[in-house]
């Protein structure tokens, strides 16, 4: 035996000797028959309400098998009632009185306890005579080893019983994230294990499982931090009044939450159970617990007939002429089914011993075979008792559970049923005449819903600026048709829309973007940059000797800039190539409405060394407009007509460097939605571009143009000299000039007319054209050596 067990069992004898018999006998009915003795535990004595319910349902469970004539037959029963007073030693120390109080008549089974750590020390004593014990109560999982507690059984519903409800529960409602408050307590432990697993097995997060201890603080905050709306309860009353009076602190209550607990809690538990060093009123406990959730055993009312011959109606209705007994007290169906399932299990065995030639009669605690044929028999149970279908799984029995849910006010404490748990089923099957209500009239959500936005650039925005930039490109291809000199002036795209493209594209698109718009500048401004060096070069030449700049100077130039480009963005590409990242933009909706918190993502392109690459490239550009901005302003005073273009040559540069330095300011600074910032960078290529295109061809246009108009009244002729390289003598003589600056401008005009004119004849007088150009040359360089009248 074990020293636990036998330790008890010393200290119950010591005091069996001490101690007044706490043991009435119920004969059901004085007949010869040879009685069968059964142990029926019960709390209290006749003098309280609990003991009458549970006396009462003894004495007419024994009644009704003794007179039915299938039951027993030839026996007749006897339950001899022992009042625990839920003391689990005298609970033990009554067992062991009865068991060895008449070594003549066996004790053939045992009901109850209610208590479960009544029915542990009776069980662990229990075990070693080999008797079987049914509880009605008791609903501790402990209760459940087979090892320790091998002919345990009990009709009511355990605490694991009615995890499965509570899982279908946060099911039906869509609770897909919940939270468990438990006990710190050996005995609640696998329940609390079995929960999480049956929450898991439905796809349903645990979000957290707080253990209450001293301080309730803890729990109260750690569900806070999580969010957590909907709480499982698996506690005694005055446990949980701690983490629920710290929840009425902290506000952590309304309609956002929902509290399910044990159905077993007794009637206005959160007024007369709740701790008494806690700092809350009862009414301030009821502000947090309203509408709550629980399940409980399974008790149907109805007119069936059982296998006693009552129904579960006709029951309850026995126990109206009772004044004493509490008329909502379903616990007394339960104590009625347990001495029926051991009467019954009895029976079994009776019959099965008969087929061998004994009785009932021959059990002894010593002949362990034949005692354990009544457990064996309790395993097979199966029949319809006033609680419903009983049958057993282990320990446990297979039963449908209540869902109640409590409404009313504080006073009334007013629970109803709102549903039925169908286990076999594992389907709710809910009351359509006592619907759950909640407060704010709709289903508390278990968390915040996130509804993620991919932020965009609008389709519109891109539209219009697709359709400028096709206006612009035609815009470009006519200037390209009017002359041949700048074929690579183009509007580049700007963005590239994660909206519009693949996500996984983007990158790759983000790539193409930074080596479109570098090149494009370049492209541009160089052209620009390298005109102006031409006309500042060959302005501020100090030399006697010509200074020769031809077309294929100026494309050099641009190639140049070109390579340091392709130099910059081919060791970005390689050594840190850009990346998809996305910027979250969270906007909380009011909860109390639609729980619900919109995330916006906004997809951008970056890399690890953003910051560098974007120093280089800004840094090498600057340094170009700021190049370009001096040479345009140290050639501001040249206004030789056959120059035109340098004065607004020198204008867009100062357009492009506004420009782009008001474009790196909004790329860094402003942080808009990417819309607002594509129209902004759009907006600003756009004007830059334009601007650059008009500033350099619509006075070409409007000189060509006028020049037509001279053409058609002037004279044919042309003055022409000798044709020399382009450049300047600074030493020359003023004698060497023979034209006066009217004669020079006409004949500037008319070579500039009979260039356009052959254009149209380009490949047959490109030599002609050449010539003209260099005359034209002369021409403007010798008008810089006339003095100053």
């Amino acid at each position: 035996m074990n020293l636990n067990v036998y330790v008890v069992t010393v200290l119950c004898l010591i005091m069996a000797s001490d101690s007044n018999m706490l043991v009435e006998s119920l004969d059901g009915n004085l007949t010869s028959k040879p009685s069968i003795r059964i142990l029926a535990l019960v709390p209290h004595n006749n003098f309280g309400r609990t003991g009458i319910d549970q006396i009462e349902s003894i004495k007419l469970a024994v009644s009704d098998i003794n007179t039915n004539p299938h039951i027993l037959k030839g026996y007749n029963l006897v339950a001899n009632i022992g009042f625990t007073r839920f003391n689990p030693a005298l609970a033990a120390n009554i067992y062991i009185r009865s068991s060895l109080h008449n070594q003549t008549t066996e004790v053939f089974g045992i009901v109850g306890p209610i208590r479960a750590s009544c029915a542990e020390y009776v069980g662990a004593i229990s075990k070693y005579w080999n008797q079987a014990m049914v509880s009605f109560g008791s609903s501790s999982l402990l209760l459940n080893d087979r090892k320790n507690y091998p002919y345990f059984y009990r009709t009511a519903l355990s605490d694991l019983s009615f995890n499965p409800a509570m899982a279908a529960i946060a099911e039906y409602f869509n609770w897909t994230k919940v939270s468990i408050v438990y006990q710190i307590s050996p005995s609640l432990t696998l329940s609390i294990r079995d929960l999480t697993k049956r929450f898991a097995a439905k796809n349903i997060t645990l979000l957290t499982a707080e253990g209450i201890v001293d301080d309730a603080k803890d729990v109260i905050k750690n569900l806070k931090n999580k969010d957590a709306r909907i709480m499982f309860v698996v506690s005694r009353p005055d446990a949980i009044s701690y983490v629920l009076c710290e929840a009425y602190k902290k506000q952590y209550y309304g309609p956002k939450y929902v509290w399910v607990f044990p159905g077993w809690y007794p009637k206005h538990w959160y007024m007369d159970y709740i701790a008494k060093d806690i700092n809350c009123s009862s009414n301030q406990i009821y502000q947090v617990i309203q509408n709550y959730l629980s399940v409980y055993q399974f008790y149907p009312i109805n007119n069936e007939t059982t296998i006693s011959g009552r129904s579960a109606a006709g029951f309850q209705e026995y126990f109206h002429k009772f004044r004493n007994i509490s008329q909502n007290d379903y616990l007394k169906g339960y104590v009625y089914d347990s001495v029926w399932t051991l009467a019954l299990a009895l029976n079994q065995t009776d019959q099965q011993l008969t087929l061998s030639g004994g009785s009932l009669l021959d059990l002894k605690y010593q002949n362990n075979r034949k005692m354990r044929i009544i457990s064996e028999m309790l395993d097979k149970t199966n029949f319809v008792g006033i609680t419903g279908q009983i049958n057993f799984n282990g320990a446990d029995r297979e039963s449908n559970a209540y869902i109640y849910q409590f409404l009313g006010n504080k006073s009334d404490n007013y629970t109803v049923q709102v549903g039925i748990y169908q286990r076999k089923l594992d389907t709710i099957e809910w009351d359509p005449n006592q619907r759950v209500q909640w407060l704010g009239d709709r289903v508390p959500v278990s968390h915040v819903s996130i509804k993620t936005e991919t932020i965009s650039i609008s389709i519109p925005a891109l539209i219009a600026f697709v359709i400028l930039s096709g206006i612009g490109i035609l815009f470009c291809i006519g200037l390209i048709a009017f002359t041949l000199n700048y074929r690579h002036d183009s509007i580049i795209v700007f963005g590239i829309d994660s909206g519009v493209v693949p996500l996984i594209t983007v990158p790759a698109f983000c790539t193409v973007k930074i080596w479109l718009l570098c090149i494009g500048f370049t492209f541009a401004f160089g052209a620009l940059f390298a005109k102006t060096w031409r006309i500042h070069k060959i302005f501020t030449c100090k030399t006697r000797q010509s200074v020769v700049i031809k077309d294929w100077h100026l494309l050099t130039t641009v190639f140049q800039l070109l390579i340091i480009d392709v130099i910059i963005l081919l060791c970005w590409t390689i050594i840190d190539p850009m990346q998809l990242k996305h910027l979250t933009i969270t906007t909380q909706i009011n909860q109390d409405e639609s729980n619900t918190i919109s995330r916006q993502l906004q997809y951008y392109c970056s890399c690890n060394q953003i910051v560098v690459w974007m120093a280089i490239v800004f840094g090498y550009k600057f340094l170009l407009l700021l190049i370009g901005s001096f040479l345009a302003y140290e050639t501001r005073n040249v206004t030789i007509p056959a120059l035109n273009d340098t004065k607004f040559i020198g204008f867009s540069i100062y357009n492009v460097t506004l420009l782009a330095a008001v474009g790196s300011i909004i790329s860094f600074v402003v942080r808009a939605s990417p819309t607002t910032l594509y129209v902004l960078h759009a907006i600003l290529i756009f004007i830059c571009s334009t601007t650059t295109l008009m500033f350099i061809f619509i006075p070409k246009i409007y000189q060509w143009k006028l020049d037509r108009k001279h053409a058609e009244g002037a004279s044919t002729g042309i003055i022409h000299s000798s044709v020399e390289p382009i450049g300047c003598s600074p030493g020359s003589n003023n004698s060497s000039i023979v034209m006066s600056r009217q004669e020079k401008k006409l004949n500037a005009e008319l070579l500039r007319t009979r260039l356009q004119e052959s254009y149209k004849h380009y490949h047959e007088l490109k030599r002609e054209i050449d010539a003209i150009r260099h005359q034209l040359a002369i021409l403007d360089c010798e008008e810089t050596l006339i003095p100053t009248m």
